[in-house]
């Protein structure tokens, strides 16, 4: 076992994907030898005041005659922040083009005081404060990005207690796990939460070694999120955590959100096919096992059209096609389908037993994904028990969410404790 005292610098790298690197340079001429190559032995760090170590992988040695230069990436913690206590915990934001928040910050430009709303402040029913701050120049960031299909840090956010009592790590653990989950949804797409820095109760800065969460290049994607209706996202955000803790969806809450956030992108067939992989799953778990309207006997003989309608219906969904989907429309006529969920399906059935006839245009793919997508939306919106606004993808206007007279998926649930 070998072992050197090195000074280096740890850095929050976006490429190839986002993770913590550490460089140091040792004039230790063992590092790097024939007889102990590093790409073939386990290397371990351990940053100054801290005696557990973390390990490091894919090493690059570059050697020269006075020593050797080593960069490394640094693994994710083995847990040994739970035990400590923080004040804090800052975070940074990976891929979100949030702009607009809720509360209003300001900043110094040379001899100019500016006030902008860009901070996201969200208090949960449970005792958490998160601040989320937007950079001041996210929107040109966020274009580069885009043009680049890469990675950028857009946000800087930090997490404390309410009554700023002291926490462990692990208690902010669920609440950082509900946000990421959170904004992937306002978003739709995944948002990296990574590079977590801890004060300790002497005021003291700690690096949290932790891997980002999931995050894709970035891309343009439309979103239910009214950007101009930034004073919903608080209420939005307590909806969502307790639809995620509740006990008919807790298991199921984080799957229902990847499978949403990936029918955002890609083939128009991959997209439509998981919609209805998403709406199967809400169905079984709402009309079976939550309401038991229906028993899984009686669930299984009936088709999927119908499934579909059951579960809009209530909602105040309406399943009417819109004159505004044209191609979708006349195809629905043609095959005398008054209503959408009998097309969605029958668009989703040509996709997996394709025929000769080859009748799904890419005109007819887009338009089913539209409104598929839409009412996919819309009822998750239900489920969370949010009843502000949302951008609409079919006609691209703000409209207020369906609010039906008797909503039957309105049951009462307590706070989050």
């Amino acid at each position: 076992m070998l072992s050197a005292q090195v000074e280096g610098q740890i850095t929050y790298e976006l490429l190839p994907d986002p993770h913590l690197a550490v460089s140091f340079f040792t004039p230790d001429a063992r590092i790097g030898h024939a007889a102990f190559p590093p790409e073939e032995n386990e290397f371990e760090v351990r940053m100054p005041g801290d005696e557990s170590y973390s390990e490091l992988s894919a090493i690059r040695v570059e050697g020269s005659e006075s020593g050797q230069n080593i960069k490394a990436q640094l693994a994710a913690s083995t847990g040994h922040e739970d035990t400590r206590d923080y004040s804090e915990i800052k975070f940074h934001l990976v891929n979100c083009h949030i702009a607009n928040g809720n509360t209003l910050i300001q900043h110094i430009d040379g001899n100019r005081t500016l006030i902008r709303n860009g901070r996201i402040n969200l208090e949960s029913e449970d005792g958490w404060t998160i601040d989320i701050d937007a950079r001041k120049d996210l929107d040109e960031v966020w274009r580069y990005t885009l043009q680049q299909k890469s990675y950028a840090i857009t946000h800087v956010g930090r997490i404390r207690r309410s009554d700023e009592a002291y926490f462990a790590h692990s208690e902010a653990r669920e609440i950082l796990s509900d946000l990421y989950w959170f904004l992937s949804f306002a978003m739709v797409s995944p948002v990296g939460i990574g590079l977590l820095i801890g004060t300790n109760p002497d005021g003291e800065s700690e690096i949290m070694i932790e891997d980002c969460t999931i995050v894709f290049p970035a891309e343009s994607r439309q979103t239910w999120h009214p950007t101009n209706h930034p004073a919903n996202i608080r209420p939005m955000f307590n909806a969502f955590r307790n639809f995620a803790h509740d006990p008919s969806w807790s298991d199921s809450a984080n799957a229902l959100i990847s499978s949403y956030t990936s029918a955002s992108s890609g083939y128009l067939e991959t997209r439509i096919t998981t919609i209805c992989s998403a709406f199967e799953m809400i169905a079984w778990i709402h009309l079976v096992n939550e309401k038991e309207w229906i028993s899984s006997d009686g669930y299984g003989k009936l088709n999927a059209g119908d499934t579909l309608r059951l579960l809009l219906c209530p909602s105040s969904i309406d399943i009417a096609i819109p004159a505004s989907l044209p191609c979708l429309t006349a195809k629905a006529k043609e095959l005398n389908m008054d209503k959408g969920p009998e097309m969605i399906y029958w668009a989703r059935n040509r996709i997996v037993h394709p025929d000769k006839k080859n009748e799904l245009t890419t005109e007819l793919k887009i338009e089913t994904f539209r409104l598929a997508m839409t009412w996919l939306e819309l009822f998750l919106l239900h489920l969370f028990r949010y009843e502000g606004k949302y951008d609409d993808r079919i006609s691209w206007d703000t409209k207020p969410v369906p609010c039906p007279k008797a909503h039957p998926l309105r049951n009462s649930s307590p706070p989050l404790t």
